[in-house]
């Protein structure tokens, strides 16, 4: 039989009880002994307790309920929280597919959607889903004032916001990716829904302790753009979950998004930009080549930084591949050949992507 105390309700810890609670984001076991084996936890000599980041909360809650053990559990502090969704605004099939497909990963898990096609909504109905204090994770503060329109617009209850000067978290929260990293260790208790938007950002190395360091059982990631030159987003997974849905923008046109077309125009160099491209590049590959590093590789781009750090020979590669990649991106002759499609369009409204 499962025992299962919540600290918030039950003041003193039961008989025989192991007890969680949380610490600067990592998740602190007492009640098992150093010679019986926790899965990932680590022994901490220093205060004789079992230590695991804070992701690990509801695996090892289950680990322990599975053991038969009762389980006093001090580290969450996020509420049932009856939010209903005031709008009545019903989701669309490609919506209501990608929460479902998402209920049935135990909400947990990315969702792979094109830009326009409504993924704040699908987090709106994740959120009305979990009854569960929720934090919204966006890489800028345009995007946190957008979310908090959003949220505000669907939601009765109050809607706060960490970041750009401001300390304010609710029930419902918003906060940059930057402010998430920084104030997770303390906060990451008090959510039992985390969402990422762009969640490709999450997998960097500044950035993905704000997964790390939160308890929160409930991961939601968001993206239109999965993959990462590189390969960090293989991390998700771990972070996150698994991706529990994807459409892309061929998917949806025509019902849910605007019919397009794509043209792909070929812009050569001009002779003095192509040599210093070649140049550079020769500079980059030969640092590359002579150190054994495979860029194809999972981890190559971590390695080539690695590497880069070590030496001027290094520094000067790193430089060289950041030249050839300017000059390949917007070299002299692509830059007049945007010029000349604005004017050739200049009656058009126009939206122009660029790195």
């Amino acid at each position: 039989m499962q025992h299962y105390h919540d600290a918030r309700e039950t003041p003193d810890v039961p008989d025989g009880a192991v007890s969680l609670t949380f610490e600067n984001g990592t998740l602190l076991v007492e009640g098992i002994s150093k010679g019986d084996p926790l899965a990932y936890a680590v022994w901490d000599e220093r205060v004789s307790r079992w230590r695991s980041q804070a992701i690990h909360y509801r695996s090892i809650l289950a680990q322990l309920l599975r053991a038969g053990h009762p389980v006093w559990d001090a580290a969450r502090d996020y509420v049932v929280t009856p939010l209903h969704e005031r709008t009545g605004r019903v989701a669309y099939a490609h919506q209501a597919e990608a929460l479902e497909a998402w209920r049935a990963a135990k909400r947990s898990g990315v969702v792979v959607l094109p830009t326009g096609s409504g993924k704040s909504f699908l987090a709106v109905k994740a959120i009305e889903d979990s009854q569960r204090s929720a934090l919204v994770v966006a890489p800028t503060l345009d995007l946190v004032e957008q979310w908090l329109r959003l949220l505000r617009q669907h939601f009765e209850t109050p809607v706060g916001a960490i970041g750009g000067g401001t300390f304010d978290p609710q029930q419902l929260t918003v906060t940059t990716y930057d402010s998430a990293a920084i104030h997770m260790e303390r906060l990451g208790n008090r959510f039992g829904l985390v969402i990422f938007d762009e969640v490709h950002h999450l997998p960097s190395p500044t950035y993905r302790w704000a997964a790390e360091a939160t308890i929160a059982p409930f991961r939601l990631g968001l993206t239109a753009t999965l993959e990462r030159p590189d390969g960090l987003h293989a991390l998700l997974e771990t972070l996150i979950g698994p991706t529990v849905y994807a459409r892309n923008t061929k998917d949806l046109a025509g019902d849910y998004l605007s019919d397009y077309r794509t043209e792909v125009i070929e812009v050569p160099m001009t002779e003095t930009d192509a040599e210093l491209y070649a140049t550079a590049r020769a500079v980059y590959r030969d640092f590359v080549t002579s150190k054994g590093i495979r860029m194809g590789g999972r981890r190559g781009w971590h390695n080539f930084l690695v590497a880069a750090a070590r030496s001027e020979e290094g520094r000067q590669a790193f430089r060289a591949f950041r030249r050839s990649k300017q000059l390949a991106m917007a070299h002299e002759r692509k830059i007049e050949r945007v010029a000349e499609i604005l004017h050739e369009h200049r009656d058009a409204r126009t939206l122009v992507f660029t790195n």
